[in-house]
């Protein structure tokens, strides 16, 4: 499974569905759930906490926070990944961040994304998770 942006970022900014997203983030800390993140997502995560006057203490303790997470490995997106993101931006109708996403699953060969975004619904090829119940 990938994580998409918005699962953190309901918990980081304390949003309206932060308790489905904890709960998926629990699932994939406790090592239930195996699950993937860019560095791109973390990146965006980084930037949207800065613009939310997030402190660099703060800023730290998610990155730092994300090294527990025992079910949780890294995807670093390389300039091939991001030009084949561009790709479907046109076939899928998609922005850069969601195709980027698409990519990343391709990549890692699986088919499950933990996102609030709807946009991955119009793609028929993966399953996007909202909660565990």
């Amino acid at each position: 499974m990938l994580i998409d942006t918005n699962i953190f970022l309901e918990v980081q900014l304390n949003q309206q569905k932060a308790q489905e997203a904890s709960e998926i983030l629990e699932a994939v800390s406790k090592n239930i759930i195996q699950a993937y993140v860019t560095d791109f997502t973390i990146d965006s995560i980084v930037l949207i906490m800065e613009h939310y006057n997030k402190s660099p203490a703060e800023i730290k303790q998610f990155l730092v926070s994300l090294l527990a997470y025992e079910g949780l490995d890294f995807y670093q997106l390389s300039i091939f990944d991001k030009i084949k993101a561009t790709e479907y931006m046109n076939s899928l109708h998609l922005d850069f961040d969601d195709a980027c996403m698409y990519q990343a699953m391709r990549a890692l060969k699986i088919t499950t994304i933990a996102s609030f975004d709807t946009d991955f619904d119009k793609i028929s090829s993966i399953k996007r998770l909202v909660s565990l119940t």
